[in-house]
């Protein structure tokens, strides 16, 4: 399968921003990103002008249930501590 890059370019000024191959975005250079939970959030160079990138569903829910997992483990461990402290008590 050949690798098919198509443009992500700013929705302002039309400066290529990057590319996406395989859903996956490549960031063209250095530019100024930040990430929003799964999104990453890109500021065009050129312009100024926000362009936010919105993973696949299923990157989505991959991150989602990832932040379920530790949301548990940081119950169990919260509860854990609380039963030793407890023990500790009596």
């Amino acid at each position: 399968m050949p690798l098919t890059a198509q443009a992500w370019p700013c929705t302002n000024c039309k400066h290529n921003l990057g590319r996406v191959v395989r859903g996956q975005l490549v960031l063209k250079g250095e530019l100024n990103a930040n990430t929003n939970g799964p999104c990453l959030v890109v500021v065009c160079p050129q312009c100024g002008k926000l362009k936010t990138w919105f993973p696949s569903l299923e990157e989505s829910l991959d991150y989602i249930l990832l932040l379920m997992s530790r949301k548990v483990v940081q119950a169990k461990q919260q509860a854990q501590a609380l039963e030793s402290s407890n023990g500790r008590a009596e």
